[in-house]
């Protein structure tokens, strides 16, 4: 059953509940989880990629099939593709994709995820 938000100034218990479930996907989003790592990624040939391995700290329980939501890099990154996701327990793997035509090499910055901790049951 998809939900909407209640916008109403009405506070009450039922409110709240079908507020939370719309903004969790019926509860099935269990939290959000921010990384932030230096990363200094290497010279990327047309054509080619360069993926980084990221430790998540475990006590934030990111697991197989949970959902990055966003990932960005503090520079330009000059026309690469840019995409994360989670590979493994704890694991937020990072990947530069160059079709710019010309090989392309980033200097060191920061990297930073959100990623969506998704209820499996």
């Amino acid at each position: 059953m998809a939900r909407e938000i209640d916008k109403s100034f009405a506070r009450t218990d039922e409110k709240e509940h079908n507020n939370l479930m719309a903004l969790s996907a019926n509860g099935k989003i269990r939290g959000f989880v921010f990384v932030s790592a230096a990363l200094d990624p290497a010279s990327i040939l047309d054509g080619d990629k360069a993926a980084s391995d990221i430790a998540v700290a475990a006590s934030n329980g990111v697991k197989l099939g949970d959902m990055v939501v966003g990932v960005s890099f503090s520079l330009d990154v000059v026309d690469l593709v840019l995409r994360a996701d989670i590979t493994a327990a704890d694991v937020l793997t990072v990947i530069f994709a160059n079709n710019t035509g010309a090989t392309v090499d980033l200097a060191a910055g920061t990297i930073r995820a959100v990623i969506a901790l998704i209820d499996k049951t």
